[in-house]
């Protein structure tokens, strides 16, 4: 089940001109660190009030990124935060509803996968990992 909308990720091509703007023009700041891993160089940011979120990502490689259908990958997407994300998506799979775009994806700290709507419209789920 979704318990939260965890933020809304943006693809950008030049991360530092990016994270610029959105700190010192639109004011967010950086929660956590700047991460660098296989999947590129991601951060999260926050309002002031520290309750929008957002996050910046340059994948590594955009080619291996998910593109169902042949559309061109869109440059932001909802991340829906789950409890159990290995349950949750065995049910999602079982309805034979939803188009899973690629394997659960384990990282530090954090579970992720990315799913499609039938109108191939990307998202994503997210389990927060302690």
């Amino acid at each position: 089940m979704i318990c939260a909308l965890a933020f809304f990720e943006i693809v950008v091509n030049n991360f530092d001109v990016m994270l610029e703007w959105y700190t010192q023009i639109l004011g967010f700041r950086l929660k956590g660190e700047i991460i660098f891993n296989e999947d590129g160089r991601w951060c999260q940011l926050m309002t002031s009030d520290g309750d929008g979120r957002l996050a910046l990502w340059k994948p590594s490689d955009p080619s291996k990124t998910p593109d169902p259908g042949g559309k061109i990958r869109p440059s932001f997407f909802p991340i829906f935060e789950v409890q159990d994300l290995y349950s949750f998506v065995e049910r999602l799979k079982a309805s034979k509803k939803v188009k899973m775009l690629e394997p659960i994806r384990e990282r530090v700290g954090y579970r992720i996968t990315t799913i499609a709507d039938p109108e191939e419209n990307q998202l994503q789920l997210y389990e927060k990992r302690i």
